[in-house]
């Protein structure tokens, strides 16, 4: 669903490098507002001395350096990267470890640390400090300095809430872009280092503005559905009542009525009766375990609180086969589950073996180079045991996908695209939402637009395979344990929406530039066939196909 080939950091997310943080690379600290020590439990006089010691240091540096230099000494830095740096010298020990999220994952850490006050309050002090730094010295800054303050400022505001002034911010910063605001793309004109400096801040920049307007469109539009809301009656709200999901046999249906009906209209359908002809043999746990046993995979675990795409984090370390047999076994799995294992990537063997169906055959992620960014990715393994949920979620990079279950059933619960404004989404380290809202437990109260929403609901059955459009927010819910694969795809009922995305991506992630590039060229041909036909493998990673000439699908 959201994995790059790499099986690494997929594109729009945006790790914190400072993390951990060492003793010779830590930010000087302004004096604070006193600590707290009832509110969190613990309080440290040394941190407070240490706060006073770092704020003083920095007063008499600003008496002897000129101001470009005292900024490199302050460590202009973004709030994340700010945050992290005081929890790994300070907040550690002034905020109980008892009321932490039980994870690794340093995005899910920071963002309960930031909601603390006394986090707040460094964030705020810091915020201060720096529009009185842009205010002394605007007149003096390089280029470069500029920049990398603006946009300092910007991740502040836009950290603790005020999108709108975190525009200015981006606004202000992209003044001093070489390129006077536009994407820069001019690397083969060659420029000082200070230039390539400034193209690089001047992305970050241009990706934290894209962020930005994401969000305050989402914030204007739950504003527009609350004023809505007040009109009517507040006992007359309720979580709406899923519609069933169509349900199609694959017989009676072509490629060109699911791609009209369908995929046009971003309409999710299930699809009966195809797996038997999906594999060469028909996948069970014990055929994949005698297939890809020995491989070494990286489990999955559902962390509640957490901000990562649908709140799953990396585990550990095991062999598919001791997986599988701990899953069969019914043993305790620590609510581990195998997620969006590459085949192509990591069990080329078992790829090998798939029928691509005729709905998602005409991928245009086949029609890249060999080596672009997702051209590998897909099909992808899923094992969960019984009980395991993925929360709401969004696919990535604005794909299409699919879902075809082999083994125990699974319930899934959709939302239109329309609807994610109503699902209260939040974004933290890249694009892709954390949505705030608990389907187990929907409360109107906290959460008053879920009552606007329109949900879908459908339950998978071994041999079923799932459609589900671009941007659709689903959870779901394995009833029982189960295996299944899956793919994302694009084709020109997303194609639109996919590039919109890449262009965001593409400022921070080179690979999305590259595929970017290539979707947007003059020579890329992006024809469909009404006539496609299911695709063994082999073919189906083939491209051009030999019948290329008589694609008659053009919008």
């Amino acid at each position: 669903m959201r994995m790059s080939d790499s099986g690494k950091t997929p594109t729009g997310a945006v790790p914190i490098t400072e993390w951990p943080i060492t003793d010779d690379n830590v930010t000087v600290i302004p004096k604070q507002v006193p600590y707290n020590s009832t509110q969190n439990n613990i309080c440290s006089d040394e941190a407070q001395k240490g706060n006073k010691r770092s704020h003083d240091e920095a007063e008499n540096l600003c008496d002897a350096d000129p101001p470009s230099k005292v900024m490199k000494y302050l460590d202009i830095v973004t709030a994340d990267i700010a945050l992290a740096k005081w929890w790994r010298r300070h907040g550690r020990r002034l905020i109980s470890p008892a009321v932490l999220p039980k994870s690794n994952n340093p995005n899910t850490v920071l963002n309960y640390v930031q909601r603390v006050d006394i986090a707040k309050d460094f964030l705020k002090n810091e915020l201060k400090r720096l529009t009185a730094l842009s205010l002394d010295t605007s007149q003096t800054l390089s280029k470069e300095d500029s920049i990398q303050l603006h946009s300092a400022l910007a991740s502040y505001h836009e950290k603790l809430g005020n999108f709108s002034i975190a525009k200015v911010e981006v606004l202000k910063a992209l003044e001093n872009d070489p390129h006077g605001g536009s994407v820069v793309s001019e690397y083969e004109h060659g420029g000082t280092e200070a230039f390539y400096f400034c193209v690089f801040l001047a992305k970050e920049v241009l990706w934290l503005s894209a962020k930005l307007d994401k969000q305050m469109q989402i914030k204007s539009t739950q504003q527009k559905h609350i004023e809505t809301l007040q009109t009517q009656p507040d006992e007359n709200r309720c979580f709406p009542k899923c519609k069933a999901v169509e349900r199609r046999c694959f017989k009676s249906l072509n490629f060109e009525e699911f791609f009209t009906k369908y995929s046009k209209t971003s309409t999710p359908v299930v699809i009966t009766g195809y797996l038997p002809l999906m594999t060469d043999s028909p996948w069970t746990f014990s055929y994949v375990k005698n297939k890809a046993g020995k491989c070494k995979v990286s489990l999955k675990k559902y962390v509640p609180e957490s901000v990562e795409w649908a709140r799953l984090e990396n585990d550990k370390i095991s062999s598919v086969a001791e997986f599988v047999d701990s899953v069969i076994d019914g043993e305790e799995t620590g609510n581990l589950c195998l997620f969006d294992w590459s085949l192509p990537l990591h069990c080329p063997q078992l790829a090998e073996e798939i029928t691509v169906p005729r709905y998602f055959a005409g991928d245009f992620l086949q029609r890249v180079t060999h080596g672009s960014l997702y051209h590998e990715s897909w099909p992808s393994l899923f094992i969960a045991p019984k009980g395991i949920t993925t929360e709401l979620h969004v696919d990535a990079f604005g794909s299409n996908f699919w879902m075809a279950v082999f083994e125990g059933r699974k319930r899934w619960v959709f939302f239109p695209r329309k609807d994610q404004p109503l699902l209260y989404p939040q974004y933290t380290s890249s694009m892709d939402p954390v949505f705030e809202v608990n389907l187990d437990s929907p409360d109107l109260n906290h959460h008053p637009l879920l009552s606007l929403t329109q949900p879908m609901e459908c339950v998978l059955e071994p041999g079923d395979l799932l459609f589900v459009p671009s941007g659709c927010p689903h959870r779901v819910e394995n009833l029982e344990t189960s295996l299944a694969i899956s793919g994302n795809f694009v084709d020109l009922s997303n194609f639109k929406a996919v590039k919109e995305e890449l262009e965001i991506s593409a400022l921070i992630d080179p690979r999305a530039e590259d595929l970017l590039t290539q979707f947007t060229s003059d020579t890329f041909n992006s024809k469909m066939s009404s006539s496609i036909s299911d695709l063994p493998w082999k073919k189906y990673k083939m491209w051009p196909p030999d019948s290329f000439n008589d694609y008659d699908i053009t919008s």
